[in-house]
């Protein structure tokens, strides 16, 4: 008699459900099981066949949404005991991962299947499902280490092409305590998707000899008691026609650029239905004509061509620079500027205080002379050199800035230390004062025993005089810490409010931060990024309504590379 075969390694087949952190189903994960490779169902579920019994090694991959790129895929590995020939279901949880979760509806409460939903955090979209049958939606988000005990993120629902409708998220840990696995909860965020408005416009775009222009870009602006706003862009088929959609009543400017030239704007009003702009007539260019002297020696002088903005609301802009001169005479250079659409232009030494030419008219297929500048003599320069280091003392390539004793930043004096020596140098700068040396980049540490990508920084001040060499400037880095600012009112996130970060000492660079927060899609806009640790902090903002500053919160102090978030209220 033959004895039978054990099947202690018989193959199983078996579905692995795996659920987040509270219990919910995990949608959209990648799975892979040694060669083998799926990806979780709505309900969490994904089916293997042919696998060996015994402990099996399972990967876990997820897109995150964020802004940082280094960061945009998750990765977590689990282990699962299969048994011998074992069929059926085997549920998993997995402690970095939380739900967000809930149904679409139209503005009549009815629930919308095929919707393509996104989950949004920072200035992209990386987790995205679409609704089922009745309306819902499941989207997985992973939980690391550098998060505090708040997460926000945004659920972005694509009604059409240009068209997306969006709902705030916030995800929150149980425990009041630094981020620590399993503590954070799923969450549920239904979404609205609001009546459209039922205005448009629609228009034709030509060239000079009239034939149709494709894909010009058409820019429609919406006319505010602030100024204008971006309403829409959209572009010109193959028959240089373009309709915008969805727009609310109002004063509209339609502005138009193609094949290096512009249109004429025009300004539209749009009530409930859709209006017609007619026909834009990409116009002529010319060529503009300017006399540029420099006095003496000089570095390489920018110039700039701008238009009049009371003939181009939109702005056009060309820049052309006269080459460096080692003459102690006076030298007279031509600077042309060609493919110039007609209409109103000035010519500037893009320098502070720089001169400015006089307002002349381009005509179509001529040249134009736009007068003469004279660039006065230049001071004696500075040589600034430095070296950047990191914390252990090792030399580091990184990004080296030079700001003003007001915090401006001067973009020409910009450089990039050496990656083997850390040493930079910036030569011939117009430099004489107390001015703030800055060295930044991003490098990964490790952050409550995980490692991380965060904004490492240094700084250091020095005294120039305008015609010496300085001592060697030493910058040491250290991870810096962010402040995320959300800001709403009435419960709802605004956008387009002005946030300063105050650092309380006035001392630095960054001691008067700002940005203008943005919701949702490139709310990196609305990131401190260059937070000095243990300094002590203030966030205020200003609102054209209200008269005054008005200060949001306590003063903070931050640890190097915490990411503190702040939901401000605001008057709207």
């Amino acid at each position: 008699m033959v004895a039978p075969a054990s099947n202690a390694s018989a193959a199983s087949s078996v579905t692995l459900r795996f659920l987040s952190s509270d219990g919910y189903p995990a949608p959209g994960l990648k799975v892979k099981i040694g060669k083998k490779t799926g990806t979780t169902s709505f309900g969490g579920a994904v089916k293997f066949a042919g696998l060996k019994a015994g402990k099996q090694r399972v990967t876990l991959v997820l897109k995150r949404p964020g802004d940082d790129a280094e960061t945009r895929t998750f990765t977590k590995r689990v282990s699962v005991t299969l048994q011998p020939g074992a069929n059926g279901t085997k549920s998993v949880r997995v402690s970095d991962f939380v739900v967000v979760r809930g149904v679409v509806r139209d503005s009549k409460g009815k629930p919308l299947r095929g919707q393509t939903v996104t989950l949004v955090e920072g200035d992209s979209g990386s987790t995205t499902g679409r609704t089922n049958s009745r309306g819902a939606y499941s989207l997985l988000y992973a939980i690391t280490a550098d998060k505090t005990a708040e997460y926000l993120v945004t659920v972005a629902v694509e009604v059409e092409k240009n068209v997306t409708a969006f709902a705030p998220a916030t995800i929150r840990e149980t425990s009041a305590r630094r981020y620590s696995a399993g503590r954070a909860k799923s969450t549920r965020v239904n979404v609205t998707v609001p009546k459209l408005a039922s205005g448009g416009v629609t228009g034709k775009v030509v060239a000079a000899d009239g034939t149709p222009v494709k894909n010009a870009v058409v820019g429609i602006e919406l006319s505010t008691t602030a100024g204008t706003e971006l309403a829409q862009v959209v572009y010109t088929k193959k028959d240089g026609t373009y309709h915008a959609r969805h727009l609310i009543p109002g004063k509209y400017t339609i502005s138009i650029h193609a094949k290096k030239s512009i249109a004429q704007p025009k300004e539209i009003t749009v009530k409930k239905k859709s209006v017609k702009a007619g026909t834009h007539r990409i116009l002529g260019t010319g060529t503009l004509v300017a006399t540029i002297t420099t006095a003496g020696a000089s570095d390489p002088v920018s110039t700039l061509l701008e238009s009049d903005p009371d003939w181009l609301t939109l702005g056009w802009i060309q820049s052309e620079t006269v080459a460096a001169s080692n003459s102690p005479e006076n030298v007279q250079h031509t600077v042309t500027y060609t493919n110039v659409p007609a209409g109103k232009y000035r010519v500037r030494i893009n320098r502070p205080s720089g001169p400015v030419g006089e307002w002349v008219t381009v005509l179509a297929g001529e040249s134009t002379n736009a007068g003469a500048l004279v660039q006065p003599p230049q001071p004696a320069t500075t040589t600034l050199t430095g070296t950047v280091k990191l914390s252990d003392g090792k030399a580091t390539q990184a990004n080296v800035q030079v700001y003003d004793a007001d915090g401006t930043l001067i973009s020409a004096y910009s450089n990039k230390s050496n990656a083997t020596t850390g040493k930079f140098e910036v030569k011939r700068a117009h430099l004489d004062g107390t001015y703030f040396v800055v060295a930044t980049k991003s490098q990964k540490v490790k952050i409550n025993g995980k490692k991380t990508f965060v904004a490492q920084q240094g700084s250091s001040t020095v005294t120039l005089t305008n015609g010496t060499v300085t001592p060697v400037v030493d910058i040491t880095l250290a991870p810096a810490a962010k402040v995320t600012v959300r800001t709403v009112a009435g419960g709802k996130a605004v956008d387009g409010v002005r946030v300063d970060l105050v650092r309380l000492d006035d001392v630095g660079p960054f001691a008067r931060d700002s940005v203008t927060t943005s919701y949702p899609w490139r709310s990196n806009k609305s990131v401190f990024r260059h937070v000095s640790p243990g300094v002590k902090y203030r966030l205020r903002y200003v609102d054209p309504d209200v008269t005054g500053i008005k200060w949001i919160g306590p003063t903070f102090t931050l640890k190097a590379g915490q990411n503190k978030t702040v939901t401000a209220k605001v008057q709207r």
